[in-house]
């Protein structure tokens, strides 16, 4: 049970990881558009507020699933045999 939570936990952590990189870059490109005011077509994606608002929550939930992953791993090199 605790291998399956800590491989769980560990590719759902990676994977909140890769999308908070990518709304954050998502939202890197379009505050630099909005900044040298080169929008001449409509932003891609939602709105500012809503991509940092979407990057603060998968990094959390990122920080969280790899907090618990590593925890379950130590409970796993701790207790030989507990696979």
């Amino acid at each position: 049970v605790v291998l399956w939570l800590h491989v769980v936990t560990a590719i759902a952590g990676e994977a909140t990881c890769v999308i908070a990189f990518l709304t954050s870059s998502v939202y890197l490109w379009n505050h630099s558009r909005l900044k040298s005011r080169s929008l001449s077509k409509p932003s891609v994606g939602p709105g500012l507020d809503t991509l940092d608002r979407l990057t603060r929550h998968t990094t959390m939930s990122g920080l969280v699933l790899l907090t618990l992953s590593l925890v379950s791993g130590l409970v796993l090199i701790s207790a030989p045999g507990q696979e």
